[in-house]
């Protein structure tokens, strides 16, 4: 019993250290505004999804002189939570030359490795046809348009 027991609590603390690696990892590129990078550290869904909506929509929309001045970032995980054998949450704090943030990362262990997943609901409005080819000054005119027609 006291072999099972230390076998468990090793499994857990080797866990533990590569949800915390994978997670810096994933933040340090984010932060960065490094989409490629965050898509090796991250899940299929977070991949298809956040990344790509925050790389081809919001982030082109997004005054580049705010980018700027919010790098360099400083990310500091405060905690890391095994919640099973392949969920997991991480507490961070963001530091950036413009404010100081802090939240949950939630991780996914997937195929033996832990990976960030973070699924965002797209507005309705890009869903329907994944609507990245509108001009973004068109935007606040397309999402009146679509939720009027609700």
């Amino acid at each position: 019993m006291l072999l099972v027991l230390s076998f468990t609590a090793l499994s857990c603390a080797n866990d533990e250290g590569e949800v915390r690696s994978m997670a810096q990892s994933y933040l340090d590129a984010i932060s960065a505004y490094d989409f490629a990078a965050a898509a090796s550290y991250s899940t299929e869904e977070t991949r298809d999804v956040t990344l790509n909506f925050f790389e081809n929509v919001i982030i082109p929309a997004t005054d580049t002189a705010f980018i700027a001045a919010s790098i360099p970032a400083t990310v500091t995980i405060t905690a890391v939570t095994m919640l099973s054998d392949t969920t997991a949450e991480v507490r961070f704090v963001k530091t950036t030359p413009l404010n100081t943030d802090s939240s949950t990362l939630p991780m996914l262990k997937r195929n033996g490795e832990w990976r960030a997943h973070v699924v965002i609901d797209i507005p309705p409005y890009f869903q329907q046809q994944r609507r990245t080819d509108i001009p973004i000054d068109d935007l606040n005119e397309v999402a009146k348009k679509d939720s009027v027609a609700q």
